[in-house]
């Protein structure tokens, strides 16, 4: 399976790297309270990660709650700052599922990704470990990056990311 391993105790921190992960941050048999920017809802949607999905493609969503009804409550705000989980699966009802969505770039500082199956394609003059996601997340068979000081970014390619897995130290 895909490991994290490495990390901030690398001493030289000259580069930092991710696994794309999700996005939608699911907790079971968690809730959202009320958000500044309100909530929309959405009916029959047939499972949580539809609901993330749809929170994913919505305006000011930046979390959302999907009930065992197949509601969808899209929570809005202008930030996910604030913004908390709160039950999760201790809750004894286990009627829903929640999550905040998140920068799906699974970063992990001074880490590294080795060879993988699919080999790795090269990006010059890129400006943040956040750009070279971007650029992962766009790029076919990509499941991990990394990002140099030097604003070289590593396209770390496979079928799926079973087995790649961040080192560092």
């Amino acid at each position: 399976g895909v490991s994290l391993s490495g990390g901030p105790q690398d001493p030289q921190g000259t580069h930092s790297a991710g696994l794309i992960t999700d996005c939608c941050g699911t907790v079971l048999e968690a809730n959202i309270g009320a958000t500044s920017g309100g909530e929309s809802t959405v009916a029959q949607v047939e499972s949580s990660a539809e609901c993330c999905s749809i929170c994913r493609s919505t305006a000011l969503c930046v979390g959302w709650v999907y009930m065992s009804d197949q509601v969808c409550y899209q929570k809005k705000a202008a930030s996910a700052a604030g913004v908390s989980l709160s039950g999760g699966p201790q809750d004894p009802q286990g009627t829903h599922s929640a999550g905040l969505i998140t920068d799906c770039c699974g970063t992990v500082l001074e880490a590294n990704i080795g060879a993988t199956s699919g080999g790795e394609s090269t990006v010059a003059q890129v400006e943040s470990s956040a750009e070279c996601c971007s650029i992962c997340r766009s790029t076919a068979l990509c499941v991990g990056w990394v990002y140099m000081s030097d604003q070289v970014c590593y396209q770390k390619k496979a079928a799926s990311a079973a087995g790649v897995s961040l080192s560092g130290g």
